[in-house]
């Protein structure tokens, strides 16, 4: 396990390899799709719709080209979590050829202290299911975590 801050944990699913890490952030990656989870604090008010918005807005900035989903409220299984999810879409035009990227962030904020995780999947239309698969597992032990404080 690997301790992101804030008592939150990250486990590196089979088949994913670490690309990228700081104390409160990881990416890894399948070759066929990206995981990046960051962890932070907000007032615990925040609202997750908004701020997952706002953060793949961000991420996203230099990106020309990216369309953006509506953000919605979505159920992250935790009493003590709040949740929001959005989607975003771009054309990444290197090496030669040109692939449609989407961009999937969750977002949960712990309503007792703000503790956030930004939780952002890159993957293509032939990202295979084995993928998902191993990313649905990422997100399992960082939200788990997160809700046990």
């Amino acid at each position: 396990m690997i301790d992101l801050t804030h008592g939150v944990q990250f486990q590196v699913a089979s088949g994913f390899q670490i690309e990228k890490q700081s104390p409160n952030m990881i990416k890894v990656t399948d070759s066929k799709s990206a995981l990046i989870t960051v962890v932070d604090q907000v007032d615990a008010k925040t609202n997750p719709v908004q701020l997952c918005d706002s953060y793949n807005r961000s991420i996203l900035k230099s990106v020309s080209g990216a369309q953006f989903g509506k953000a919605e409220k979505t159920d992250v299984n935790a009493a003590n979590l709040a949740g929001g999810k959005c989607l975003a879409t771009f054309v990444d035009a290197s090496g030669g050829s040109s692939t449609q990227t989407y961009v999937q962030t969750f977002i949960a904020v712990r309503t007792s202290d703000g503790v956030v995780t930004a939780q952002t999947v890159l993957f293509a239309e032939s990202t295979p299911e084995t993928s998902f698969n191993a990313i649905n597992e990422m997100l399992s032990v960082v939200l788990t975590s997160q809700a046990k404080g």
